[in-house]
């Protein structure tokens, strides 16, 4: 009978990694857009065709840090996040293409920055 246990519990084992991968790599925040929209903007550069001020200018507000999320679990205010910045960054056709190459590869509706 044992004989017939060791490969149940070497499949559900192997099962068990399979299946955890995906949710592993979520939460080490290396799903598809890795770093958030900056990273992505900065990856899609030349789709962009963005300038050696713009790319300067991305780089720089990559490296800051995210504002800290409420102890109470609520959203962080508008506007804290990068949007406003990238905005003011980009053109108006460099925001065009970015949500274009946003939902081409699956990201579905991506959030517009806040309107002034």
């Amino acid at each position: 009978m044992s004989v017939r246990v060791i490969p149940m519990v070497l499949f559900s084992l192997v099962l068990s990694c399979v299946a955890l991968t995906p949710s592993a790599k979520a939460a080490e925040g290396k799903g598809d857009h890795k770093g958030g929209p900056v990273e992505f903007i900065l990856k899609h550069a030349d789709d962009l065709k963005l300038t050696a001020d713009q790319k300067t200018a991305l780089e720089a507000l990559a490296k800051e840090a995210h504002p800290p999320k409420p102890a109470d679990g609520t959203k962080p205010p508008k506007g804290s996040g990068p949007g406003e910045k990238i905005k003011a960054i980009l053109t108006p056709e460099q925001l065009t293409e970015l949500k274009a190459l946003h939902e081409k590869e699956g990201g579905g509706k991506p959030k517009p920055p806040p309107a002034n």
